[in-house]
């Protein structure tokens, strides 16, 4: 066990927090660019080709919504019964230090 490698895990995590959270900024700035052309792909011959897609959001009826509680519950029930089987994944978690400040 190295704490280096420990250490970078960490340093690693908050860059891609920060890059992510710069991102999403950055998407709305993007769509709105993007929109300006009528959303035409833009293609920058260094980096590549950004363009619209668009994902389909599904709302359900009542009947849906009411079957999918049922659903979770006899999922429940199984678990509880031991009908139901699992599989585990291993991962690292990790939770920054809180710093606190005094203000």
């Amino acid at each position: 066990m190295t704490k280096e490698n420990f250490v970078r895990y960490a340093e690693l995590k908050t860059q891609v927090a920060a890059a992510e959270a710069e991102m999403d900024l950055l998407k709305a700035k993007l769509l709105d660019d993007l929109a300006s052309v009528e959303d035409k792909p833009v293609e920058l011959e260094s980096v590549g080709v950004f363009s619209i897609t668009k994902r389909k959001n599904w709302k359900y009826t009542e009947i849906y919504d009411g079957l999918k509680v049922q659903l979770k519950e006899r999922e429940k029930e199984e678990q509880a019964k031991g009908l139901a089987t699992f599989t585990e994944d291993r991962n690292v978690m990790f939770r920054p230090v809180k710093i606190e400040t005094n203000e």
